[in-house]
């Protein structure tokens, strides 16, 4: 079943138009009587059915069908803090890391990242990945839209997280064990892990990643390509704290 977001909560009767008409309208021609379901800004999610359409002014009367209760959403409110990286491998970041139930992503500028930065191309690229989130959202019946920020440094004061984790491929010792780690934890309210680009991270970089609280970890025994480390934290999250 189709999936759209709404900026306000759920009411009986809901206006749609915009990206909303021209999809369920003129792309995927709803008519009267169609159903889908509905997110609003809080989580909530129900069912509505067409009950008008307005071609003229493009608009989509909608009307409330019943609740879904299924809640979509990790049991953690998970951040993820990744280096820029070439080409469309954050796009894929972006994309599957939302589908893996990650909540939030942070991408900077570090030493290695094989990019160069301008705040024109920030914001552009911010944009785009925005809407990435958005489509995969939609895809796996998200409750709530992730969001993505692009920045060329690290905002160290906003990143305020009960639970902070550094990816390190020289993180070897017991206590740098994600597993072990995440054993000696509560369920937190807010995760974050920071990981870096093809390159790795600076020795200086990892001095100011633990100087902020956060704890190194390793991802197993094998070296992960950027854009797949996320995706294999996030598999781990979802085994250890889901299944």
């Amino acid at each position: 079943m189709q999936r759209v977001f709404i900026s306000n909560e759920l009411t009986d009767q809901i206006t749609l138009s915009g990206e909303d008409y021209h999809h369920l309208i003129e792309v995927l021609r709803y008519q009267k009587g169609k159903t889908f379901e509905v997110a609003d800004k809080l989580g909530q999610v129900a069912v509505y059915e067409v009950n008008k359409i307005n071609e003229s002014k493009k608009t989509l009367d909608i009307k409330l069908v019943s609740k879904n209760d299924r809640d979509t959403e990790l049991p953690v409110e998970v951040t993820l803090i990744c280096a820029l990286t070439k080409g469309k491998k954050i796009d894929e970041t972006v994309e599957k890391g939302s589908e893996f139930g990650a909540n939030h992503f942070i991408f900077y500028h570090s030493k290695y990242s094989p990019v160069k930065y301008s705040d024109e191309w920030g914001q552009k690229k911010e944009e785009r990945l925005n809407k990435i989130a958005l489509t995969a959202a939609k895809q796996s019946h998200r409750n709530f839209i992730p969001t993505v920020t692009v920045q060329e440094h690290l905002l160290w004061d906003e990143l305020e997280f009960q639970t902070k984790f550094l990816a390190y491929e020289k993180a070897s010792d017991s206590k740098s064990d994600l597993k072990e780690r995440l054993s000696k934890i509560a369920i937190p309210s807010s995760l974050c892990c920071a990981f870096g680009p093809e390159g790795g991270f600076a020795s200086k970089e990892v001095e100011e990643f633990i100087e902020h609280g956060f704890h190194s970890i390793s991802l197993g025994r094998r070296i992960l390509r950027a854009e797949n480390a996320p995706l294999f934290f996030l598999s781990v999250l979802s085994f250890y704290f889901e299944i």
